[in-house]
């Protein structure tokens, strides 16, 4: 995500790191679920994601999740040394929005 005064990636500050690409993803309608902790690994990912579609299943939003098992994973962690706990992270499922 980038504040709105960049309307274009090419205004983006351009990242130090090589490795680091900014790219245009188009918005979409998702259920996320929220967890603290380090940044996660596979396996935290795989609970998180199974709990929120436990809960979609649980509140009849499961036919509304995408097919493809994408799961989108995001997290905040300051270029402070924050405890494991205070920091917040994020598994997301793509919803249909046409199932509302």
């Amino acid at each position: 995500m980038q504040p709105s005064e960049y309307a274009r990636t090419s205004q983006a500050p351009r990242p130090s790191d090589s490795a680091v690409k900014v790219k245009r993803v188009d918005g979409r309608l998702v259920a996320a679920r929220s967890f603290s902790g380090p940044p996660p690994k596979d396996e935290r990912v795989a609970r998180e994601r199974a709990l929120l579609l436990k809960a979609l299943d649980e509140a009849g939003l499961a036919s509304a999740v995408l097919g493809g098992g994408e799961t989108l994973v995001s997290g905040y962690h300051d270029p402070f040394m924050t405890p494991g706990p205070l920091r917040r992270n994020e598994v997301a499922v793509p919803l249909d929005p046409r199932a509302f």
